[in-house]
């Protein structure tokens, strides 16, 4: 049986599953940090690190969220009472 869900919450985006950035990202901003350094001899280890935790940064900023506009977006899939209910075991 095939099991589909139709309440899906769109809390992070479709390509939030992976924080990290690809070869070829790195590979474009690493170049791109070389030529504004003025195309340093010899840094490009350096040059690469600094890019990749660039990108790093970037992606961990598009993964932050607003708490409150979570609450609003489950408060929409889920409606009923809110607050704390006494409930008995």
């Amino acid at each position: 049986m095939k099991k589909t869900t139709s309440n899906k919450l769109s809390l992070f985006p479709a390509n939030a599953r992976s924080n990290t950035p690809r070869h070829a990202e790195i590979a474009i901003h690493a170049e791109t940090l070389w030529r504004f350094k003025g195309c340093p001899v010899a840094c490009d280890d350096e040059i690469w690190l600094e890019a990749e935790r660039q990108l790093l940064a970037r992606n961990d900023e598009r993964l932050s969220f607003d708490s409150d506009a979570v609450m609003a977006e489950l408060d929409g899939q889920f409606p009923g009472s809110t607050g704390m209910a006494t409930t008995s075991l």
